[in-house]
């Protein structure tokens, strides 16, 4: 099992996948045309490198996400539920700044669609972009 990290620009998160941690982190901005180059690739890799694992934790930092990436997260989620299905502990932490309502609505909107347990965080906005978004 190998870590994948892919770096942030500035329409797509920061995303890491980390099997010896049990660990799946995405962070930043999510609204890049290119959805499917960028989450296909790690779908397949959280399918394959996570599979078996007896716990899994998602990490969600997200300052924004457009509609594409809205499906691609819930494929992963979807993932996760299948993983929870075959007996993994999994958890979402669904990290967002404070005074986003959208944004914690979205989390919300989430874990009605998928039967997984989420951990809400709401994080000031000066910690959320300074320790939680920045790279």
């Amino acid at each position: 099992m190998k870590n994948i990290i892919i770096t942030r620009s500035n329409s797509s998160p920061r995303i890491i996948l980390d099997p010896e941690n049990r660990s799946i982190s995405i962070k930043g901005r999510s609204n890049t045309f290119y959805t499917r180059s960028l989450y296909a690739p790690v779908l397949s890799q959280i399918a394959v490198q996570f599979a078996g694992l007896p716990e899994i934790n998602l990490n969600l930092s997200l300052v924004h996400v457009n509609t594409a990436s809205v499906k691609w997260i819930s494929e992963i989620l979807e993932q996760l539920e299948v993983f929870q299905a075959n007996g993994a502990l999994v958890t979402v932490v669904w990290n967002y700044e404070s005074e986003d309502i959208d944004m914690m609505e979205t989390g919300e909107v989430f874990q009605v669609i998928h039967h997984l347990p989420f951990v809400f965080n709401a994080v000031e906005t000066e910690e959320f972009y300074g320790r939680l978004i920045a790279v």
